[in-house]
């Protein structure tokens, strides 16, 4: 089996996207654009039931929902994509919200230090 990865810019070759609502793929698209994302042929070809796909474990761990961002933060980067903005348009916003987001959500920075008794 020859390896093949996707990403942003490749996804919708994979045959299965074609499958999916057309919302699904914006939001793939949209939240691709702030949230990095790669998968390969083995994943797409063996793990997800693409009939079940909105509903798949392994396809909601690979691809982008939605749900990563929130509504506001969604709604702006799909207005600068639905616009036309060039791509540094496009990482400027993009920073933006990452910048928002919580990379430490269960308080590993607190909770999860190490301590060194002498």
């Amino acid at each position: 089996m020859k390896y093949n990865s996707f990403m942003l810019h490749n996804f919708k070759n994979i045959p299965q996207i074609q499958s999916l609502s057309s919302e699904i793929i914006e939001a793939i698209e949209i939240v691709g654009s702030v949230l990095p994302f790669k998968t390969n042929n083995y994943v797409v070809d063996n793990l997800i039931d693409w009939n079940k796909a909105s509903d798949d474990p392994m396809f909601k761990l690979t691809f982008p929902q939605k749900e990563m961002l929130l509504d506001d933060d969604y709604a702006k980067m799909k207005s600068v994509i639905v616009y036309g903005a060039g791509k540094q348009k496009i990482k400027d916003v993009a920073n933006e919200i990452r910048v928002k987001l919580n990379p430490h959500p269960a308080g590993q920075l607190e909770h999860n230090v190490p301590i060194i008794e002498g």
